[in-house]
């Protein structure tokens, strides 16, 4: 098309429009894309803070619970009497264990049927509470692993830990967390047994699971920094675990409960927070430019973006190729003029410039046709003028030539 060359207004306010609404489009969507970020992260920091109080408040009165449980079965006294494994005769044995069952249902772990009861002696004994369940593992092999050693070393303290299976035939391929504490009848003694609480882990991870998604995850900690349940089984690994539990003690040892650290392109943000009167802490962790991509859907914000700037780049094509169009009219029309054609007159349209522009051009055509039709005219009658004398001389002539006699 003609009027598409790169030399013609057209093409240049067309290029123009089309470099500046782009620009625009992309300084405004990035202003906009910056601001809604900022924003999103001081509301998303609020969001998590209110989060971390509502999984607070859930996990100390889970906790409360297992500790009141553990420790009222560790004090009492068919307990430890079952744990020793002397009875005068089996009569005798079934009263005590009757006695215990009726002692263990009073403190309320009926009310938690996630949690199973397992109690181990020192002498190789043991009982599972009220599950039909067969031991999967023996005693021995329970009190040589390190955990027990550390619950029978300290009878006082309340340990945790993961395992990747349970002690139990139904628990053997379940990941398993374990609440563990030494049975003893007076303080400085020896220990009878341990008594622990098992729970599957994706039980225990319902305790928060509801604030897991794709760009956040939550890890939970015990005393130690041993990781004992996490939102994604991943974490788990060796490697994941090592960077956890590095990262939460670089915020303890700085004394800080939010950090910030860059990937790559995307940017991971690790708040702690210390359970209500515990030692045990949470790390959550989230993918800030994943989670602002989810929440807002950037890639289909700049899609609109796109399509608006689009539209409106239409738009302006329309208007600028509506206001160069009468121009590009004259143009032709101009050069049929200098054809010969001077009937070729343009119709007044356009902005107020143009149709001006568009008014003197066709004033101009008028007044040159009047002017070349005078020229004709007077061309007309000097020709004639100029015919005058030759017709008078012809008269004179004619005058003067004798007419013969006429005979008779």
């Amino acid at each position: 098309m003609k009027g598409m060359r790169r030399d013609s207004l057209f093409f240049r306010i067309a290029i123009t429009v089309l470099i500046g609404v782009a620009a625009l489009a992309a300084v405004l969507g990035s202003f906009q894309v910056r601001l809604t970020r900022r924003v999103f992260m001081e509301n998303f920091s609020e969001s998590q803070d209110k989060i971390f109080a509502q999984i607070d408040a859930d996990f100390y009165a889970f906790y409360e619970d297992v500790a009141e449980i553990l420790q009222g079965i560790c004090q009492n006294p068919m307990v430890i009497r079952y744990m020793r494994g002397v009875y005068p005769n089996q009569a005798e044995e079934w009263l005590t264990i009757q006695s215990m069952e009726t002692g263990i249902q009073e403190m309320g772990l009926d009310a938690h049927t996630e949690l199973g009861l397992l109690l181990v002696g020192v002498n190789g004994g043991t009982y599972l509470y009220s599950s039909p369940e067969r031991m999967a593992v023996s005693a021995e092999e329970i009190l040589q692993t390190a955990f027990c050693r550390k619950v029978l070393e300290n009878p006082r303290l309340l340990a945790s830990t993961y395992l990747e299976s349970g002690y139990t035939d139904v628990m053997r391929n379940e990941p398993v967390v374990l609440f563990a504490k030494a049975i003893q009848e007076q303080a400085g003694g020896e220990a009878d047994g341990i008594a622990f609480l098992t729970i599957k882990e994706s039980e225990f991870r319902k305790l928060y699971q509801a604030f897991v998604s794709k760009t956040s995850n939550i890890l939970i900690f015990n005393r130690e920094n041993e990781l004992i349940s996490a939102g994604n089984p991943k974490d788990f690994l060796e490697p994941n675990q090592q960077k956890a539990r590095e990262i939460l003690e670089e915020m303890e040892a700085k004394n800080v409960r939010q950090m910030d650290q860059k990937l790559g392109d995307s940017v991971k943000s690790y708040q702690i927070q210390r359970f209500l009167n515990t030692s045990y802490k949470m790390l959550g962790v989230i993918d800030s430019n994943a989670a602002f991509e989810e929440e807002y859907h950037v890639f289909w914000v700049a899609v609109l973006t796109a399509g608006i700037a689009a539209l409106v780049m239409l738009v302006l094509f329309y208007l600028v190729r509506a206001q160069t169009r009468p121009l590009h009219r004259l143009a032709e029309t101009m050069r049929s003029v200098g054809d010969g054609n001077l009937e070729a007159y343009v119709e007044e349209e356009g902005v107020g410039e143009v149709r001006e522009l568009s008014r003197t051009y066709n004033g101009m055509i008028t007044k040159l046709r009047q002017y070349i039709a005078r020229i004709l005219e007077m061309e007309e009658e000097k020709r004639k003028l100029e015919s005058m004398p030759c017709r008078c001389r012809l008269i004179r002539i004619t005058c003067t030539i004798p007419w013969p006699a006429s005979s008779g």
